[in-house]
Protein backbone atom coordinates (compact mmCIF):
# COMPACT_ATOMS: atom_id res chain seq x y z
CA UNK A 1 0.00 0.00 0.00
CA UNK A 2 1.19 3.20 -0.48
CA UNK A 3 0.68 6.77 0.56
CA UNK A 4 -2.06 8.56 -1.64
CA UNK A 5 -2.74 11.39 0.20
CA UNK A 6 -0.94 13.51 3.17
CA UNK A 7 -2.69 16.11 5.30
CA UNK A 8 -1.73 18.53 7.02
CA UNK A 9 -3.48 20.77 9.45
CA UNK A 10 -2.71 24.35 10.11
CA UNK A 11 -4.86 26.50 12.80
CA UNK A 12 -5.76 30.05 12.25
CA UNK A 13 -7.77 30.88 15.21
CA UNK A 14 -10.66 28.33 15.53
CA UNK A 15 -10.72 27.88 11.31
CA UNK A 16 -8.46 24.65 10.12
CA UNK A 17 -6.64 26.11 6.71
CA UNK A 18 -4.37 23.11 6.37
CA UNK A 19 -3.39 21.95 3.00
CA UNK A 20 -3.82 18.19 1.84
CA UNK A 21 -1.33 16.64 -1.05
CA UNK A 22 -2.66 14.16 -3.26
CA UNK A 23 0.13 11.66 -4.21
CA UNK A 24 3.27 12.69 -1.89
CA UNK A 25 6.60 12.40 -2.11
CA UNK A 26 8.51 12.07 1.30
CA UNK A 27 9.92 15.34 1.15
CA UNK A 28 6.71 16.93 1.00
CA UNK A 29 5.92 14.25 4.33
CA UNK A 30 8.98 14.83 5.76
CA UNK A 31 8.37 18.68 5.58
CA UNK A 32 4.72 18.45 6.77
CA UNK A 33 5.80 16.85 9.42
CA UNK A 34 8.81 18.87 10.62
CA UNK A 35 6.61 22.22 10.64
CA UNK A 36 4.38 20.27 13.68
CA UNK A 37 4.60 22.78 16.44
CA UNK A 38 1.95 21.53 18.60
CA UNK A 39 0.10 25.05 18.09
CA UNK A 40 -0.70 26.31 14.69
CA UNK A 41 0.39 23.00 13.15
CA UNK A 42 -0.70 19.73 15.24
CA UNK A 43 -2.11 16.88 13.39
CA UNK A 44 -0.87 14.92 10.04
CA UNK A 45 -2.75 12.36 8.60
CA UNK A 46 -1.27 9.93 5.74
CA UNK A 47 -3.92 7.94 3.99
CA UNK A 48 -3.47 4.57 1.89
CA UNK A 49 -6.74 4.12 1.39
CA UNK A 50 -10.60 5.08 2.26
CA UNK A 51 -10.25 3.85 6.21
CA UNK A 52 -6.94 3.26 5.90
CA UNK A 53 -4.16 6.05 7.34
CA UNK A 54 -1.10 7.24 9.71
CA UNK A 55 -1.94 10.02 12.12
CA UNK A 56 0.55 12.26 13.95
CA UNK A 57 -0.69 14.05 16.45
CA UNK A 58 0.96 17.31 19.14
CA UNK A 59 4.11 18.54 18.82
CA UNK A 60 4.31 20.73 21.57
CA UNK A 61 7.86 20.35 24.01
CA UNK A 62 8.75 17.57 20.91
CA UNK A 63 5.86 15.72 21.90
CA UNK A 64 4.01 13.61 19.43
CA UNK A 65 1.20 10.81 18.88
CA UNK A 66 1.19 7.90 16.25
CA UNK A 67 -1.73 6.08 15.49
CA UNK A 68 -2.97 3.84 12.80
CA UNK A 69 -5.85 2.10 11.25
CA UNK A 70 -6.68 0.10 8.35
CA UNK A 71 -10.62 0.20 9.38
CA UNK A 72 -11.54 3.53 10.96
CA UNK A 73 -12.73 0.62 13.62
CA UNK A 74 -9.20 -0.33 15.37
CA UNK A 75 -6.41 1.75 16.05
CA UNK A 76 -3.16 0.86 17.13
CA UNK A 77 -0.85 3.50 18.61
CA UNK A 78 2.93 3.82 19.41
CA UNK A 79 3.19 3.03 23.35
CA UNK A 80 6.28 3.02 25.08
CA UNK A 81 6.41 1.22 28.38
CA UNK A 82 9.68 2.31 30.08
CA UNK A 83 8.35 5.77 30.59
CA UNK A 84 6.30 6.83 33.44
CA UNK A 85 2.64 7.48 33.98
CA UNK A 86 2.57 11.13 33.91
CA UNK A 87 -0.11 13.10 32.01
CA UNK A 88 1.24 15.66 29.31
CA UNK A 89 -1.00 18.73 27.39
CA UNK A 90 -0.49 18.19 24.01
CA UNK A 91 -3.06 19.85 21.50
CA UNK A 92 -4.48 17.81 18.57
CA UNK A 93 -6.90 19.08 16.10
CA UNK A 94 -6.97 22.30 17.35
CA UNK A 95 -8.04 21.02 20.61
CA UNK A 96 -5.68 20.44 23.92
CA UNK A 97 -6.15 17.43 25.75
CA UNK A 98 -4.44 15.62 28.71
CA UNK A 99 -2.82 12.29 27.54
CA UNK A 100 -0.09 9.68 29.32
CA UNK A 101 3.04 10.36 28.40
CA UNK A 102 3.30 6.47 27.20
CA UNK A 103 1.43 7.56 23.87
CA UNK A 104 4.22 10.01 22.90
CA UNK A 105 7.45 9.98 21.01
CA UNK A 106 10.05 12.56 19.56
CA UNK A 107 10.14 13.98 16.20
CA UNK A 108 12.82 11.71 15.17
CA UNK A 109 10.76 8.49 16.09
CA UNK A 110 7.54 10.01 14.31
CA UNK A 111 10.06 10.00 11.23
CA UNK A 112 10.96 6.71 11.68
CA UNK A 113 7.53 5.32 11.89
CA UNK A 114 6.00 7.73 8.86
CA UNK A 115 8.87 6.95 6.50
CA UNK A 116 8.15 3.02 7.27
CA UNK A 117 4.15 3.44 6.91
CA UNK A 118 4.86 5.76 3.66
CA UNK A 119 7.38 2.66 2.28
CA UNK A 120 5.16 0.03 3.22
CA UNK A 121 1.64 0.89 4.51
CA UNK A 122 2.74 -0.93 7.62
CA UNK A 123 3.50 -0.59 11.21
CA UNK A 124 7.69 -0.01 12.08
CA UNK A 125 8.34 -3.06 13.86
CA UNK A 126 10.98 -0.74 15.67
CA UNK A 127 7.73 0.48 18.00
CA UNK A 128 5.45 -1.39 20.22
CA UNK A 129 2.12 -0.98 18.89
CA UNK A 130 -0.96 -0.98 21.47
CA UNK A 131 -4.84 -1.27 20.26
CA UNK A 132 -7.26 1.05 21.98
CA UNK A 133 -8.57 -2.03 23.85
CA UNK A 134 -4.93 -2.43 25.48
CA UNK A 135 -4.07 0.62 26.06
CA UNK A 136 -7.76 0.84 28.14
CA UNK A 137 -6.50 -2.14 30.18
CA UNK A 138 -3.07 -0.39 30.62
CA UNK A 139 -4.59 2.53 32.32
CA UNK A 140 -3.64 4.66 29.33
CA UNK A 141 -6.76 5.76 27.42
CA UNK A 142 -9.28 6.44 30.43
CA UNK A 143 -8.26 9.65 31.88
CA UNK A 144 -11.08 11.42 33.14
Amino acid sequence: MRVVLAKFDVWKGERNVGKTIKGPSWSDIEAGLNAMDGDQRDMAILGTGEDSYLSVAGGRSGMYMVAETRDNMTFYNVFDPKKKVVHVTLQTGGQLGEFDQRLTVSRAKVLIAAKYYYETGGLSPKFVWKTNEELIKLGALNWT
